[in-house]
C-alpha cells in the first residue's frame, strides 16, 4: 500500500519531534521517533561507533515504516539524519509511497530558545551549534527541502511541508 512518508532532520531542539507528531496526528498516521531506538543500545562502544548507529536506526525506522504503511498509515520519521542515512531510508522506502525529506533550520538564537524548552535531560546547549556546523558541512542531495522555521509557527511549518509533497521530487530543494 502506498502512503506519504515524511523524513525530518535538523539539529537538536529545532522542532523535528513536534513537526513529526503533529503531521502524523493530522493524517491519523504514525510518528517514528528514532531517539528511542538509540536508547535501546546498551553497549557504549556501539552507541559511539561512527556510522553504525545511523545505519541501524535507518534499518529499524524503515522496517517500522513499512509495517505502518502496510496498515494504510502515513509515516513521519524523526532523527538527526545525514545524507548517508537518508539514502538508506530512501533506498528501502522508495517504492512504498511519496517521500518528502525536510531539513528544519532556524536561527541559532531561536534554536537555543527552543532547546531550552525541552525537558532538562534533553537540553543540548552548545551541541546545537556544533551539530548545525556539522550538518552545514555535508553534501546534501537535491531531494532535501531545507526549511527555515525562524519566526514560523508549527502550523506554518506544516503548511510548507504539505506544499513540498505536491512538488515533483527533484524540485523540492530550497
Amino acid at each position: 500500500m502506498m502512503g506519504d512518508i515524511l523524513v525530518v532532520t535538523g539539529t537538536c531542539g529545532v522542532g523535528k519531534s513536534a513537526v513529526c507528531w503533529e503531521w502524523a496526528g493530522r493524517r491519523h498516521g504514525a510518528a517514528i521517533h528514532c531517539d528511542m531506538f538509540r536508547t535501546w543500545i546498551r553497549n557504549h562502544s556501539l552507541r559511539q561507533a561512527d556510522g553504525y548507529q545511523e545505519r541501524l536506526l535507518a534499518k529499524h525506522a524503515a522496517a517500522l515504516a513499512e509495517d505502518y504503511l502496510s496498515m494504510g498509515l502515513d509515516v513521519a520519521i524523526d532523527n538527526v539524519w545525514t545524507p548517508k542515512g537518508l539514502a538508506r531510508l530512501r533506498e528501502r522506502l522508495n517504492n512504498r509511497g511519496r517521500i518528502c525529506v525536510v531539513w528544519l533550520n532556524c536561527s541559532s538564537k531561536e534554536n537555543h530558545r527552543r532547546d531550552k524548552q525541552r525537558s532538562p535531560s534533553d537540553v543540548m546547549g552548545g551541541r546545537v551549534d556544533e551539530l548545525q556546523q556539522e550538518l552545514e558541512a555535508m553534501d546534501w542531495p537535491d531531494y532535501v527541502t531545507r526549511l527555515d522555521t525562524s519566526g514560523q509557527s508549527l502550523d506554518q511549518t506544516l503548511d510548507s511541508i504539505e506544499k513540498s509533497f505536491q512538488q515533483p521530487d527533484q524540485t523540492r530543494h530550497r
